[in-house]
């Protein structure tokens, strides 16, 4: 008995925790069953966004620097006082509207000093002049005396030449008559040649009919009226040949003729050239004559070394003093500066009174009514860039607008350090809202889709590799769809297929959401629901 307690309490024990251990886990996983089942019977907040067409557009993103076209910084090439300075910064300024004056006191006196120097020079260079001898009347007479002979000789010369033309052409052309009649009577010589050798043929000919048909005769095979047939076409023949002869003998008196007219016509060619090229050579030689002549009067025409000497260093000097002259009153004009452009102050360095200096810029000139925008993109985007593409700018002084400009500059080269190539973007700047120095953010539109059906980026979870979204039907029941997927931009995805225009999907939800999930519809005139 006592051995039957001393094991059966700790079995009893042990049964009863193991009962109490199973009662428990039942019902904790009654208790789970319960929570999960009030879970999914749970209407869930979430985001939603209707299926619908829209336009999607690929950008490259760049940030650039406001900078204006014509930009002047206005600075004297003298140092002085300001006199005058009444612009100040934001003021419009036209072209060649004085900005600011110089004090010219200094200047001027310099400018007046050099008036007195020009007027002194050229006195001196007039009294030298009026103090010329009345030999120079004479100088200048023979001069133009000289200048006529030669001129005339000059005449002489091309008349010279031109009749030397004349008479060698006409030489020449009988050259070439003669040599003509040559070739022709060598040709006649050939065809008389021809012309006997063909007669002689012919007599021949008869001569060898006329034999053979006199030794038939002899025979009795032929008639004797046969005979004195072929010994008149023999006889014939021969006159032909005779008569061919006395042509080509005919023929080669022309040819002895014709040489001997060549060979006058050449010696009359030789004759002319010679007689011409003597008269030739005859006005040349009253040509050079002449023109020593002329020298000759020109150079006693200038007068002694020491008077043409003097004369030309009076001239240097009024020359020299009128440089001097423009180069003060361009100092005076120094004192005044004009703006080059139209536009607006943007910095205004001194004030009247205060010491400008060359090189420090007094007021700063810019352009606005249409500005660049500088930016630079990586080499790799430089063929989706190009003159006259449509930007979106914005920028941060200016939340939620934006401005279009185009691309008017592409820098063909890329920076050797940042390996970025710069571009330009011209803003029209109407209002002057725009300011140089701002940053911008352009957007380049590089090309554009039309999407029959897009939703937002948000809205496709492509994780696991194959796109799908959330699709709400009217009960705002909650079921997975796949879908195709095309282009995408910065908010919106196309879908290809898998989605009708009008259906809703979940673009963000702030709890896990499977098949069967029941969302929370907006209520009319609410927006999204959450």
């Amino acid at each position: 008995m006592k051995r039957l307690l001393v094991f059966g309490i700790p079995i009893v024990l042990i049964l009863g925790l193991v009962f109490w251990r199973l009662s428990a886990e039942k019902a904790a996983a009654q208790e789970a069953a319960s929570q999960q089942g009030s879970r999914k019977n749970a209407v869930v907040s979430a985001d939603m966004a209707e299926a619908a067409p829209a336009t999607l557009s690929t950008t490259l993103e760049a940030v650039g620097t406001v900078q204006s076209p014509y930009k002047v910084d206005l600075s004297p090439r003298t140092a002085g006082r300001i006199d005058f300075l009444e612009v100040r910064e934001g003021d419009h300024v036209q072209v060649g509207q004085v900005v600011v004056r110089i004090n010219p006191s200094d200047l001027e006196g310099a400018a007046l000093q050099q008036q007195a120097a020009v007027a002194e020079a050229r006195a001196k260079l007039a009294e030298a002049q009026i103090s010329k001898s009345s030999n120079d009347v004479a100088i200048q007479g023979n001069v133009r005396q000289q200048q006529a002979n030669l001129e005339t000789a000059k005449a002489e010369l091309l008349q010279a030449k031109q009749t030397y033309e004349a008479q060698v052409q006409s030489a020449q052309s009988n050259v070439v008559d003669a040599t003509a009649k040559v070739k022709a009577a060598q040709s006649d010589i050939r065809n008389n040649q021809a012309k006997v050798a063909s007669a002689q043929a012919d007599a021949d000919n008869a001569k060898l009919k006329y034999e053979r048909l006199e030794r038939l005769l002899k025979s009795g095979y032929v008639a004797a009226q046969n005979v004195d047939d072929a010994r008149a076409d023999y006889q014939v023949a021969e006159k032909g040949v005779d008569v061919a002869e006395a042509q080509l003998d005919a023929s080669r008196s022309a040819l002895d003729s014709a040489n001997a007219q060549l060979d006058s016509a050449k010696q009359q060619l030789e004759i002319a050239k010679k007689k011409a090229d003597v008269d030739v050579q005859t006005a040349a030689a009253r040509v050079n004559q002449a023109q020593a002549a002329l020298d000759i009067a020109k150079a006693n025409r200038s007068g002694s070394a020491a008077y043409s000497e003097n004369l030309a260093a009076l001239e240097a000097s009024v020359k020299s003093a009128e440089a001097q002259l423009a180069q003060a009153q361009a100092k005076q004009a120094d004192t005044v500066l004009k703006s080059s452009i139209e536009g607006t102050v943007t910095a205004r360095n001194a004030d009247p009174g205060s010491m400008a200096s060359p090189g420090s810029a007094v007021v700063t000139i810019q352009y606005l009514k249409w500005l660049f925008v500088t930016a630079s993109l990586p080499i790799e985007n430089a063929d989706a860039v190009h003159i006259g593409q449509e930007v979106k700018l914005s920028f941060d002084a200016f939340p939620g607008r934006t401005w279009i400009g185009k691309i008017s500059q592409v820098n063909p080269a890329a920076d050797p350090q940042s390996r970025q190539f710069s571009f330009q973007v011209r803003l029209d700047n109407p209002d002057g809202a725009i300011r140089p120095g701002m940053y911008a953010k352009a957007n380049i539109i590089i090309s554009r889709v039309q999407a029959a059906v897009a939703v937002p980026k948000g809205a496709v979870d492509d994780s696991s590799g194959k796109p799908q979204v959330k699709v709400v039907d009217s009960e705002g029941v909650v079921s997975t769809r796949a879908v195709e997927i095309g282009q995408s931009d910065a908010t919106l995805t196309e879908i290809r297929s898998g989605l009708k225009v009008g259906e809703k999907v979940v673009t963000l939800s702030y709890s896990p959401l499977k098949d069967g999930s029941k969302i929370r519809l907006p209520k009319q005139g609410e927006g999204k629901t959450k």
